[in-house]
């Protein structure tokens, strides 16, 4: 492994570069410590560089379930027994909490859109927008995962933490 500063070669496990001070970051140490063996997607998820990937699809999802409980509550004091939305609602909620699908996240945004027309063209007025907006947060985020782990995939480059 190598000096990001100086360029000096350092040990594994080094920590910090004894020839100009520099920290070595944690991750260019995982990085070092796994060449030559592939992660999971599972051990890749919990690289701190991804937390905000991972917290976000994870947030999708769960607010999909709430929305898709919501409407079943609706649905029963309406006395409709309609609950084809609600279903539809908690399986692409589940394709992108637990299957982190982009395929998922897609066509929650097609479903999103095409409520948001429905009920504005029926009721006259914007509603149901709020699954627009998670379902565009899920592609956002969904995407940014695969991107990452592809380009890890293909050349080992382990994502870096965003420090602002």
């Amino acid at each position: 492994m190598k000096c990001g500063k100086c360029g000096s070669e350092l040990e594994n496990n080094a920590t910090v570069c004894p020839f100009c001070g520099q920290a070595v970051p944690e991750e260019a140490r995982n990085q070092e410590q796994r060449k030559g063996e592939q992660m999971t997607k599972k051990e890749f998820l919990q690289l701190p560089a991804m937390k905000s990937c991972k917290s976000n699809i994870n947030a999708c999802g769960i607010m999909l379930y709430v929305i898709a409980a919501i409407n079943i509550v609706v649905q029963i004091v309406n006395g409709t027994y309609s609950f084809i939305d609600a279903v539809l609602l908690l399986l692409l909620g589940l394709g992108i909490h637990l299957g982190k699908s982009r395929i998922a996240s897609v066509l929650c945004v097609a479903y999103g859109a095409f409520n948001v027309f429905y009920l504005l063209y029926v009721t006259g007025r914007v509603s149901g927008w709020w699954v627009l907006i998670i379902a565009v947060d899920a592609v956002i985020y969904t995407f940014k995962y695969h991107s990452a782990w592809r380009k890890y995939v293909k050349n080992g480059t382990l994502p870096q933490e965003n420090n602002k």
